[in-house]
């Protein structure tokens, strides 16, 4: 292996982590609270960095214990802010752990500096503080790649697991053969490999970091595309597409599935007696009813006004009439207002069954929303199942 230029490779590193750290902080201004403060944290771990880069560019010319203390002190609080950043993205926020292992760290470094000067104790102490910062985050990770992978997950996991394993063997080759940090007139694999991870690693792990929060930018937006605001359950749009899906693998699978129009009795009453405010709870608190009563399993979704929609895969027209009683007793059930003006609401409801010549839900729905007028002709606070 041939001589590496320190000097180079250091102001290489320092150069592309002090831009990467710009750029992420003009980035985070157009993210959510969280998200910006993870990405903060992340900048300022980059900044730590790119100082440690710059010191460490100096050892060669001036080969102090000083030096060497200060530069891996800097790389473990990079470390430790970056990892930091993590925990916040996970919401697991560790802060008064971190900060316990950069004040132990800090202690151990100062006595070492003060009572044994010695290099290895120096390399191992940082060592042992970055591995404990990042592994830290190794079961969490784990699961959220489990319960959700994604590249930019498992590229920040792999990063982080090869950046212990080349720190750990650089402690194991300075401890078995003990010589001036960073002498590059004598080869050393150790070295080469520090140095190869400690410039293409961040940018990496960078690449990675911002892929997450990207990725679940993304996913929040396709989630308020299809959820409606007040009641925060599907909007019509949403629940269209769901019924259709839905209703494909009904007719592929030969499996029931039945659908429920429900509106809400005299609710522009409502908005007439108590105010437009007192309206959105009630539609929001009705919304909560059906989803508590429906179950996990089937769906719900906003129809419209004051109208719900509920789809219910595997149920027949007899179940299905069985749900929408229990859904009426709830509405019953459930006081509105406060003090002396409590009121009720109840709800009206279609309930059908896709029959077998049914392949379009256009005409399950149109068969739903009669059943629906039916029983508000018939009374209200009621089903009709047809």
């Amino acid at each position: 292996m041939e001589t590496i230029n320190l000097a180079t490779a250091m102001i290489l590193g320092l150069a592309i982590n002090a831009i990467m750290a710009i750029i992420i902080l003009f980035t985070a201004r157009k993210f959510p609270k969280l998200a910006a403060q993870s990405m903060t944290y992340w900048a300022i771990g980059l900044f730590f960095l790119a100082l440690s880069y710059l010191i460490f560019s100096q050892i060669n010319q001036h080969t102090t214990l000083v030096l060497n203390l200060l530069a891996d002190f800097c790389v473990m609080l990079g470390m430790a802010f970056m990892s930091y950043a993590v925990s916040i993205f996970l919401k697991i926020n560790r802060l008064r752990v971190y900060q316990l292992i950069v004040l132990v760290t800090t202690v151990a470094l100062l006595l070492n500096a003060m009572i044994w000067q010695n290099l290895i104790v120096i390399i191992l102490i940082t060592v042992t503080s970055i591995s404990v910062s990042v592994m830290i985050l190794a079961r969490p990770m784990l699961m959220a790649i489990i319960k959700q992978p994604s590249s930019a997950k498992i590229i920040i996991f792999s990063i982080n697991a090869l950046f212990i394993i080349v720190l750990a063997y650089r402690a194991y080759d300075y401890f078995s053969l003990p010589r001036v940090a960073w002498d590059f007139n004598h080869n050393s694999v150790a070295d080469f490999l520090t140095i190869m991870i400690a410039v293409v690693g961040p940018v990496t792990a960078t690449f990675g970091f911002m892929l997450m929060h990207q990725e679940k930018a993304y996913k929040e937006l396709a989630r308020l595309a299809s959820v409606d605001s007040l009641t925060q359950i599907y909007n019509r749009h949403a629940i269209e597409l769901k019924a259709r899906d839905l209703f494909k693998q009904s007719i592929q699978n030969q499996t029931p599935i039945a659908v429920m129009l429900i509106d809400l009795d005299r609710f522009k009453h409502i908005n007439d007696q108590f105010g437009h405010a007192e309206g959105d709870k009630v539609l929001s608190r009705a919304a909560r009813i059906i989803r508590n009563v429906i179950g996990k399993n089937n769906v719900v979704g906003r129809f419209g006004g004051e109208e719900f929609f509920v789809i219910l895969p595997g149920y027949n027209l007899k179940q299905a009439q069985i749900k929408s009683q229990q859904l009426l007793k709830a509405f019953r059930a459930y006081k509105h207002g406060q003090g002396t003006t409590t009121y009720q609401i109840t709800a009206s409801i279609g309930v059908v069954e896709r029959i077998a010549n049914e392949t379009s839900f256009s005409n399950t729905l149109r068969r739903a929303d009669s059943a629906m007028y039916q029983a508000k002709n018939s009374g209200r606070d009621q089903s009709i199942a047809i």
